[in-house]
Parts: structure tokens; sequence; C-alpha cells
């Protein structure tokens, strides 16, 4: 679980640096390209420590998820991958949605809460809703929210299908990625 904790950490560190100013001081330092290259690279070590690091855990029951709770699950998800793909994709809903990659994050944290019992799954999945809850709070008082222009209705069209899209591919690679069949 050690590898789980250094990802959670370094992941959580990162993200959660340019609520203390520390975007301004190391771009300030190194430059605008840089920053967003080492912040990068940190952030996809940190995923990748955090995949290892739960596939490598010891499986520690805490709790046993009723079966039904599944059902509830993959509609959670799908809801929180079509809020992913609303927060990357112009679009009308995100005039009404404030930060919704992070509310997304919190409902896939908590569907997964909901059918994952042991230890390793509870740290890794209640940190993301703890990180995604406490950042929605913190970039409103940096950062208040200020409702996008309008764009045309096909887009909104386009981040659903999307949506959908990445969904799907969650539900087929999740095997590969998690380790745990859906099917």
């Amino acid at each position: 679980m050690i590898l789980l904790f250094a990802g959670l950490t370094m992941f959580l560190t990162i993200h959660f640096l340019p609520e203390l100013n520390g975007r301004s001081f190391f771009v300030h330092k190194i430059g605008e390209p840089a920053y967003k290259g080492i912040y990068s690279l940190l952030s996809i070590l940190a995923f990748v420590l955090i995949v290892y690091g739960k596939a490598y855990s010891d499986f520690v029951s805490v709790w046993n998820p009723s079966v039904w709770m599944r059902h509830l699950t993959m509609l959670m998800v799908l809801v929180a991958m079509l809020l992913l793909s609303i927060s990357q994709i112009p679009n009308n809903f995100r005039r009404t949605i404030k930060h919704p990659m992070l509310l997304g994050v919190t409902l896939w944290g908590i569907a997964h809460l909901l059918v994952n019992g042991d230890l390793a799954s509870i740290v890794l999945f209640g940190s993301f809703v703890l990180f995604s809850v406490i950042k929605m709070f913190t970039m409103e008082r940096h950062k208040p929210y200020t409702q996008p222009d309008p764009v045309k209705s096909y887009w909104n069209v386009v981040s659903i299908v999307v949506g959908f899209l990445i969904y799907g591919a969650a539900l087929g690679f999740h095997q590969s990625i998690a380790g745990v069949s859906l099917f």
C-alpha cells in the first residue's frame, strides 16, 4: 500500500499546489511551458503509482458491499463520464453546472466506494472524493465561477456522445486497468 500512498500524496500535492499560490511561484521561476510539462509528468507518474499501488495492495476486507449496488454504481459512473466529457468540450451544460470534472470525480469515487469494501479501495476512492469536494470549495474561493458564453447546440450533442464513448471505453478496458471484469 506504500505505492498507493506515495501516488496519492504526489497527486494531491501537485493538484493543491496552485491553490497555495505555488503555481505563480514556479511559473515565475521556470516559465509556463516548463511548469506545465513538469506538472503533467508528475501527474502521470502519480497516476501510475496509484494504479500499481492499488493493484499490489493486500486485500483487507472492511465491509461486504451488496450486489444490487453494482447497478447504481454503473449508473453513477455513466453520469460521471458524461460530466467528464462536459468539462472538456464547449457546451451549454457548463452554463449551469459548476466544476463538472470535479463533480464527476466525486460521483465516480462515491460510486466505487459503494461496491468496494476493501481498505485500499476505501483509501483510493475516498481520497479522490475528499480531494474533489475540497477542490470545488477552494476553487470558488480563489476564482469565482464565471458563466461561459453560449455555444451552438450541436456541441451539447457532441459532449453527450463523447461521454457515452468514454463510458463504453471505461467498461471495455476496466479489466485491463483495474483487474476487475464488469461483465
